[in-house]
């Protein structure tokens, strides 16, 4: 179980890198455009016996755009790429078998990840009306992406290695909404998020495709007007789907969703109180047992000395004792559940 302190790895990557930068910029709009490339050595050496030297080329160009088409209304977009070598652990040819159902090693074969980024961003405010839009679209492809090889034996023991695959797809999507409701008093607040992830892994030595797609969306209101009080408010509901193409008894779709409440109250420049409350409801689909989380917590503040430099606060946190951090995904072949106490 001392594979780690009785084994030398060395691992030793060195580049260079020429760049070239271009930038224009007028009244509108500026862009800017990098133009660059990575030849770089890695080299591993185990116990003082080279286990990998190989050599790389990667051009790495960046681009960066905005454009303003008045003024609150603008777009950005931006792509970038970069080369991520595999840490020391995942390199390590060394057997640890410090449990034995689940027994990993690494592999000093393993390629450089090169990825590309692409972010978009949409941004509009009217300085008239309160109202705002924002809007993301970002992507990632990452090629030669470093994920799992399992084995699996009859006794459901794990040998667990990394290894290159072809690619790796991540698109992510946002769109942020508030406006003012004038004869309510009340201003609205809509978000949406989406999240889609695509890979490979092996699972004795068969190609396994995972896809995992989530959808989030949120609704508050808050008033407007806030001398004295300040009243937030809704509900947000996550979605989650995950596909496999080798244990289609894991394909799933879950959901989860939560009320959150915020109440403020400011009699005077001397005094503040809050009380803030979340309730979370966790399905049972594919586990356990159904959660439902509800928080509450309270705070009185103090405020004094010249110019009100001095406060006094007295806060609670989980005031119903019942704060537990429970988080639900899927990843690569399985479904995953980590709940811990807080």
């Amino acid at each position: 179980n001392l594979w780690n302190l009785e084994n030398d790895l060395q691992k030793t990557y060195s580049w260079f890198r020429p760049e070239l930068n271009l930038k224009k910029t007028n009244d509108k709009s500026t862009i800017s455009l990098t133009l660059q490339a990575e030849s770089g050595h890695l080299e591993n050496t185990l116990n003082k016996n080279s286990e990998n030297d190989k050599s790389y080329l990667y051009l790495i160009p960046s681009l960066w755009y905005q454009y303003e088409f008045q003024t609150g209304r603008r777009i950005m977009a931006t792509y970038s790429s970069s080369v991520n070598t595999p840490n020391i652990n995942q390199l390590l040819p060394i057997s640890n078998t410090i449990n034995p159902l689940s027994v990993y090693s690494g592999n000093p074969d393993l390629k450089p990840e090169y990825s590309h980024q692409f972010n978009s961003h949409y941004i509009l405010f009217d300085q008239f009306s309160f109202t705002s839009l924002m809007a993301n679209v970002s992507g990632t492809y990452i090629k030669n992406k470093i994920n799992w090889d399992r084995t699996v034996d009859n006794n459901l023991a794990m040998t667990n290695t990394l290894k290159n695959f072809d690619y790796d797809y991540k698109l992510s999507g946002n769109i942020d909404f508030s406006t003012p409701i004038r004869k309510l008093g009340l201003k609205i607040h809509i978000n949406l998020d989406e999240n889609w992830n695509r890979g490979l892994n092996l699972i004795n030595q068969v190609e396994n495709e995972f896809t995992n797609l989530s959808h989030r969306a949120s609704f508050s209101i808050d008033n407007r007007k806030k001398e004295k009080w300040d009243v937030n408010t809704g509900v947000a509901v996550t979605i989650s789907d995950s596909k496999y193409t080798v244990q289609k008894s894991l394909d799933n779709t879950y959901f989860d969703m939560s009320w959150f409440g915020e109440l403020r109250f400011t009699p005077g420049d001397s005094w503040n109180f809050e009380v803030n409350t979340d309730i979370t409801n966790y399905t049972d689909k594919s586990f356990g047992e159904a959660y439902q989380v509800p928080l509450l917590g309270a705070e009185i503040s103090h405020f004094f000395l010249k110019n009100k430099r001095g406060t006094l606060a007295l806060k609670g946190f989980d005031l119903l004792n019942q704060n537990q951090i429970i988080r639900r995904f899927g990843e690569l072949n399985y479904l995953r559940e980590i709940r811990s106490n807080s």
